[in-house]
């Protein structure tokens, strides 16, 4: 019974990817995390992302499309290098 509990919280959907600490209705908090991309599956009521301190090297299209309410974005500090055109 433990592991198949272990496992719907694991496969729940709108779980955040890497570490990342949530706050479902305001932010995510995913800071100095190693993070090599943008994290997908966060809650899309989110109004801020923090990504400082990563190792994001580029952003794609599409990124941020989920995030409708998104007005806060942090990414200071990491290596971005690439911007692709529709990412922000």
């Amino acid at each position: 019974p433990l592991l198949i509990f272990l496992l719907i919280i694991l496969k729940e959907p709108n779980t955040p990817e890497a570490g990342c600490s949530c706050e479902p209705s305001s932010q995510c908090q995913c800071y100095k995390l190693g993070l090599t991309g943008i994290p997908q599956n966060l809650p899309t009521s989110i109004y801020l992302l923090n990504l400082q301190g990563n190792q994001i090297t580029s952003i794609q299209s599409g990124s941020f499309t989920n995030l409708t309410r998104l007005q806060e974005l942090h990414l200071s500090f990491n290596q971005i290098t690439v911007i692709e055109k529709g990412a922000l």
